[in-house]
């Protein structure tokens, strides 16, 4: 509608990997991505620290875009780790007005009074209060700023407390696990949108001013499915990094041992579908006709089977008692077996007669999530399965 309009790209926050190798990988991936298609802001967490601050640090550095984080701080002095805010400006002619504009972006997380975390030297990260902060950052940002943006991972009612607390805020960007909501205001009271998680979800954003200032602030979440195409540059980098993952993990099985079942209580241990054949041949015989059998070969192809951001989901007993390790270890786990949803069989195995084995949808939403299984309908998948 307005393809000459300028486009800011920003991130709310927890956007990277765990402190694994593969979610380190991950995390570098995002970065690198992030710059390519020209980020102009993100928002750093308590998650985006999970790597260590340093690691973090040194990732960041590689970034084309400011990492922000204005209650993120220094125990010692106060100081910000990273820089609280930036100031993007829009010059004439970029945009439909006749004078710059400038969007003042500011990052704050979640409050975490008993936060704490040490440098390799010894310094000491902590975590201010985010309204506090606010309280301070706002005003002089406000003076130099058309437009104030709150890049943020607080829930929906600690942004209210801050924006009640702390005005000059005009638009909230916010990320808190699946949520995706706004409240449609319209100036001059802040508007707020959260966009959910995983980058499934595109929060957009149409910010329209007029000679009095913002006037209009119009919001949509489409969801990034099959509808729109993949960047065949960036799928090709995506691509490039899960073969790097998968690489690295593949190595690593080479040295893992399995668990020794002596080590394991006998209740925990899992003795996977064909062992639960012979009482259960009607509900075997379902089973393997099912998704959930082969479910390992869809990584295979994919070249994906030793990912541990993939694998957790098509396996049985992942990384628990004597389940599933890797591929090569412990392939008698691979694929969603009966116990992958039942839970280990030792007890039922020691004794029949107990309860064992009762289930439902939330079992099946443990995997089959909103992103990554959006068309699922527990009704519907049920009945493909039903034993």
């Amino acid at each position: 509608m307005f393809p000459q309009a300028p486009v800011l790209w920003v991130d709310s926050g927890e956007f990277s990997g765990d402190n694994s190798a593969a979610g380190k990988f991950q995390t570098e991936t995002l970065l690198e991505g992030m710059s390519r298609l020209g980020y102009t802001a993100a928002n750093v967490t308590e998650r985006e620290l999970s790597v260590g601050i340093e690691q973090f640090q040194t990732l960041a550095a590689k970034a084309e875009f400011p990492l922000l984080s204005g209650n993120i701080v220094w125990q010692a002095d106060g100081k910000p780790v990273f820089a609280p805010a930036t100031i993007k400006t829009l010059a004439p002619g970029s945009w439909r007005g006749d004078a710059p504009l400038r969007v003042g972006i500011l990052g704050l997380c979640k409050g975490n009074a008993g936060f704490l975390m040490r440098t390799s030297d010894d310094r000491k990260v902590v975590i201010q209060s985010p309204v506090k902060t606010a309280a301070r950052l706002v005003p002089p940002l406000r003076q130099q700023s058309d437009l104030v943006i709150l890049l943020t991972n607080l829930t929906a009612p600690e942004v209210d407390t801050l924006l009640a607390a702390v005005p000059g805020v005009d638009l909230v960007l916010a990320g808190d696990g699946e949520l995706v909501s706004d409240n449609m205001a319209s100036p001059p009271r802040a508007s707020v949108m959260y966009a959910g998680n995983q980058g499934k979800r595109l929060g957009e954003v149409r910010v329209f001013f007029n000679h009095q200032g913002l006037s209009q602030v119009i919001k949509n979440h489409p969801f990034l499915d099959s509808r729109f195409p993949l960047d065949p540059v960036l799928k090709t980098f995506e691509d490039e990094a899960n073969v790097k993952i998968n690489d690295f993990y593949r190595e690593a099985a080479a040295t893992e041992t399995s668990v020794v079942p002596g080590q394991v209580l006998p209740q925990s241990l899992f003795f996977g579908a064909a062992e639960c054949k012979s009482c259960h041949e009607a509900a075997y015989s379902v089973w393997e006709k099912s998704g959930h059998a082969h479910a390992m070969q869809s990584l295979i192809d994919v070249g994906q089977e030793f990912n541990p951001l993939c694998v957790a989901c098509h396996v049985t007993g992942n990384r628990r008692a004597n389940g599933f390790r890797n591929i090569k270890l412990t392939p008698d786990f691979a694929n969603v077996q009966c116990e992958a949803c039942h839970d280990a069989a030792g007890g039922h195995m020691e004794d029949p007669s107990k309860p064992y084995g009762k289930l439902d949808e939330n079992r099946c939403v443990s995997c089959h999530t909103k992103d990554n299984s959006p068309e699922f309908v527990f009704p519907s998948y049920w009945e493909r399965i039903r034993h």
